[in-house]
């Protein structure tokens, strides 16, 4: 791991508590050992999981990695089974856990002491956090105030706990007895300590087995209709201004939209997918490929004037005969910043009735990604009749076409700026029933749209 490159003349330790943090510690522990020197464990009520992860952190890092224990007894069986019940043991315990991290380090040298909690880590501009911190002699403490994200490392939610003092430079009289809320260490003032927000990041949602163990034996700390915001970049690459600035804005979703999405189909976010569909088609339009917007994104421009906020990608059509510039251009497409190009050969040129498919595949569809926002580009390829556009859907066992009448995309208008099929208003009946404009959460099944059709020939 690289060694720091500021406050090299500064001795920087870290210290955690352990207990029953389990995978979120390959998050915790390579942050800490990033920003300090060495790092101290401290151990209490531990279960086997989080035991072994450590044991091999501190055998990857023999010199920067110590281990110690609180030496409290564990867990009753009771304790264990109770809702909250290891909250409620921990409590009372807590100032005298941490007290055991200040008496651990009281004969060593440390200049500064990050004492964050097992899940929490610090973003890239801690480094300016740390030097503020040191240069002011007189401020003995740091008090910060987190930022949480939600599911993954690119979406975080308002709901905050208050600021806990993590930075401290141990002096004389530092002491975590009789315990103080929210880690207001004796010894401190407000005179003495500087204030933070969003530079750490809590990450005790991230993962549903993370909620899931806290709603049992800690405390639930979210609701599904709490907000979340799409970032355009990790949580970790974000300065604390940027994340006041995106909480500033409308959410792009709620916990329970998030989680309907599923892990895979999460919701982009409004801003991120804006900005993606706009980059995209600009890209496209330079390439001279005919485009249209398509699907759930024409729906909701059109309806909404804006991308639907539960949608989880961004979909254009282009014509059939377009799909050679696309495919000859990937290089400009990279190089325009877009990522994970993609495309998928995988569907029948045609599907008789009697379910026999051609052995020739044509494009599916193209993907590639930018600010995190998956764009989803479908060729229609004319019909052998040339009187509709086929574009080409399912995949393995089920295999299925959209269908729509070709002159729909002999010409184009502009919703927004962006082309769409003529007339749309047709269009997004074929696709969503002659009550498209009723807004309806999630998405219609192919099976009810008016477009789709089983069999198919393209020219």
């Amino acid at each position: 791991m690289k060694k720091r490159e500021f406050l090299t003349d500064v001795n920087i330790v870290a210290a955690t508590l352990v207990s029953r943090c389990g995978k979120i510690l390959h998050h915790t522990i390579p942050n800490l050992l990033k920003w300090s020197d060495w790092v101290l464990l401290m151990q209490d009520n531990i279960n086997e999981e989080t035991r072994n992860i450590i044991l091999d952190y501190k055998k990857k890092y023999p010199d920067r990695i110590q281990l110690a224990e609180t030496g409290f007894p564990p867990a009753t069986v009771e304790q264990e089974n109770a809702p909250r019940g290891l909250f409620h043991r921990f409590k009372p315990l807590q100032g005298q856990c941490r007290q055991k991290v200040f008496d651990y380090i009281k004969d060593k040298n440390v200049d500064i002491l990050i004492f964050s909690d097992s899940d929490e880590i610090w973003s890239n501009s801690f480094p300016e956090l740390l030097k503020e911190f040191w240069s002011k002699p007189d401020i003995m403490g740091a008090t910060c105030k987190p930022v949480d994200v939600f599911g993954d490392m690119s979406t975080i939610h308002d709901r905050s706990m208050t600021g806990h003092t993590r930075l401290l430079k141990p002096f004389d009289g530092l002491s975590a007895l009789p315990y103080r809320t929210a880690c207001y260490y004796n010894g401190l003032t407000k005179t003495n300590r500087i204030g933070n927000s969003r530079t750490l990041i809590h990450l005790c949602s991230l993962t549903q087995e993370k909620r899931d163990w806290r709603d049992k034996s800690w405390k639930p700390n979210h609701k599904k209709s709490q907000p979340l915001w799409s970032l355009p970049k990790p949580v970790y690459e974000m300065t604390p201004e940027e994340l006041r600035d995106i909480l500033h804005k409308e959410p792009d979703m709620n916990i329970e939209e998030y989680l309907r999405g599923g892990e895979k189909r999460k919701p982009v976010g409004v801003n991120n997918a804006t900005q993606a569909m706009e980059d995209a088609s600009n890209l496209l339009a330079k390439l001279d490929v005919t485009h249209f917007m398509a699907f759930g994104t024409c729906l909701g421009m059109v309806r909404d004037g804006k991308i639907l906020k539960y949608d989880w990608d961004v979909d254009f059509i282009c014509l059939g005969e377009d799909i050679e510039k696309i495919n000859n251009n990937k290089d400009k497409i990279l190089e325009a910043g877009f990522t994970d190009f993609k495309c998928k050969k995988d569907i029948p040129k045609w599907k008789k009735e009697d379910g026999t498919m051609s052995e020739e595949k044509y494009t599916r569809t193209y993907s590639f990604k930018k600010y995190g926002v998956r764009i989803d580009i479908d060729p229609a390829y004319l019909s052998k009749d040339e009187k509709s556009r086929i574009i080409l859907k399912g995949r393995k066992r089920r295999i299925f076409c959209a269908k729509h009448p070709a002159k729909w995309f002999d010409n184009h208008q502009k919703e927004r700026h962006y082309p769409m099929p003529v007339p749309v208003e047709d269009y997004l009946e074929s696709n969503y029933g002659k009550n498209w404009r009723t807004p309806k959460y999630g998405p219609v099944s192919w099976d009810k749209r008016a477009c789709m059709s089983q069999t198919y020939e393209c020219k």
